[in-house]
């Protein structure tokens, strides 16, 4: 629920121009709440652990009640007095009429000529409404976002990240650095922080989509880097090089969190329209934990049959395929309104002229 919704609240309530650093300051705090866990896991048994997470949550389901809705929500809903009491509350008080201007000019992009017409056929109700939910998720202002979100929670977990993390002690341990499980853990936790807070400062400088082409690229150096370490590592020892899969793996850390780790969610939440955001949205969430699963049980296979080589080599291949779908299929996102993202995906769609334009928005009122 939290990653499903927090993105989404983030993105409809704030500034364009406040939206990537905010975005970032999710997954920050997820990953100190990481640390922290490490951390207190040295001295805390595994019951004591979780009763300190539960204090935590306690205050956090009191503060939730005091934050104001979603102003996009609550325009959806016709509510357009709420929707300004609600920019008052969150210190946007100038923003309303831009604030409708953006819902206007997505309204304009995400239009077409025939939503609303339903086949004679269509004689009751029911039909009539399943009918233009059908039209609805077809639209190619719809249908289009939504395949690039899921094809960008296909490429976060081709990383391999949540994997090659869990293979952590193994890579320390093959560096010759003898250290404490739960201390090793802990470096690491802090190296994310570190990355996370590194991906805050670029976030207020460079675009979305450079940032995720700069982590895929990243992500794809250094696991060919470390396949190719392990594939002559079998042929006899390289003492030499015994510091390489550590410093690969602390790259590979850096790359994927200044990009996939820091702004995919981000980007998702901003190319989906607001009238599908809420419905799409959490099944982008889901299919990425399932994708995550089969990479995981995938990995363990490829690692026995095929070697530790094979497996980080399939994820730079797919970290490459990756950078190639960033470049070609993801708009630019940052300092652009709805209408600027809506531009991107209605590319020759063009609405005949004198005909009478239905918005996808209008059509939740339907639905």
């Amino acid at each position: 629920l939290t990653l499903s919704i927090t993105p989404v609240y983030l993105v409809e309530i704030s500034n364009v121009r406040y939206r990537g650093v905010l975005g970032v300051i999710p997954p920050l705090f997820t990953q100190i709440g990481l640390l922290a866990t490490y951390l207190a896991g040295i001295w805390l048994n595994w019951s004591n652990l979780a009763l300190s997470g539960v204090a935590l949550i306690i205050p956090n389901v009191v503060f939730i009640w005091a934050i104001p809705e979603s102003p996009v929500y609550l325009a959806s809903k016709g509510d357009f007095a709420g929707a300004e009491e609600s920019l008052s509350r969150l210190g946007r008080e100038e923003d309303p009429t831009q604030f409708y201007k953006q819902i206007q000019g997505e309204t304009h992009h995400y239009s077409s000529p025939d939503l609303y017409q339903v086949s004679e056929s269509s004689s009751t109700a029911s039909e009539s409404a399943s009918s233009v939910t059908w039209r609805f998720y077809t639209h190619p202002a719809v249908w289009r976002p939504t395949l690039v979100c899921f094809a960008i929670m296909f490429f976060f977990q081709a990383t391999g990240y949540n994997t090659i993390i869990a293979y952590t002690k193994l890579i320390f341990r093959e560096s010759g650095v003898t250290m404490d499980e739960h201390v090793s853990t802990g470096i690491t936790g802090g190296f994310i922080l570190l990355s996370c807070m590194i991906a805050l400062g670029l976030s207020k400088v460079l675009g979305r989509k450079v940032l995720l082409y700069i982590s895929s690229g990243g992500v794809t150096v250094n696991l060919t880097i470390l396949g190719i370490y392990y594939y002559y590592k079998g042929s006899g020892p390289m003492d030499g090089f015994s510091w390489l899969p550590l410093t690969c793996m602390l790259a590979f850390i850096t790359s994927f969190m200044v990009g996939y780790g820091a702004v995919a969610w981000t980007v998702m939440a901003e190319i989906l329209p607001s009238s599908a955001r809420g419905n799409i949205y959490p099944f982008a969430v889901a299919f990425t934990w399932v994708c995550n699963f089969c990479f995981a049980l995938s990995f363990g296979y490829i690692q026995k049959y095929l070697g530790s080589f094979s497996a980080f080599w399939t994820f730079a291949g797919l970290s490459l395929l990756g950078m190639v779908f960033i470049s070609f299929c993801i708009p630019e996102t940052k300092d652009k309104s709805s209408e600027d993202v809506a531009e991107f995906f209605c590319r020759g769609e063009a609405s005949p002229q004198g005909s009478t334009m239905t918005s996808v928005s209008d059509l939740t009122n339907v639905i």
